[in-house]
């Protein structure tokens, strides 16, 4: 899980960042423990096979999908079991109030943050009952994938 400096690319779906065009962004490889890696995997709505495969040095997810608390303080590490959970279909599009101290520092880090969407709990749901896991309905705020 640690930050690459190599070209690469987010593996997120509707994400177009890269290694190249957003510089002071930090990728994430997938973790070895495969019980982890799957809630990855799961938290991202992709599903390994013939279009997706997670390859290590190569399948990364940016740090735009990882909120501040998920980072070890003052370090561009995740902290172990940190999951991905800020994407374009839950909102969370814009960057967190509080980055990560080692994006603070970066040159232009300040120009990129925004106002904190506002979520409550009144927020209507898109399904109040779903039989089985649908990759297109959005998930409950506030809650993990754990």
């Amino acid at each position: 899980m640690a930050e690459t400096k190599n070209k690469c690319c987010c593996s997120v779906p509707q994400c177009s960042n890269s290694k190249q065009k957003q510089p002071y962004l930090s990728f994430h490889g997938y973790p070895l423990n495969e019980v982890q890696k799957m809630k990855w995997v799961i938290a991202i709505r992709r599903d390994e096979g013939p279009t997706f495969v997670i390859r290590r040095g190569s399948t990364y997810v940016c740090s735009q999908h990882f909120t501040a608390d998920d980072y070890i303080p003052g370090s561009s590490r995740l902290k172990v079991g940190a999951i991905p959970s800020r994407f374009q279909w839950n909102n969370f599009n814009v960057l967190p109030q509080r980055l990560p101290s080692f994006e603070r520092s970066r040159p232009g880090a300040d120009a990129r943050v925004q106002e904190q969407p506002v979520f409550t709990e009144d927020a209507p749901n898109e399904s109040s009952h779903i039989d089985e896991h649908d990759y297109a309905a959005r998930p409950p705020a506030g809650k993990h994938l754990c």
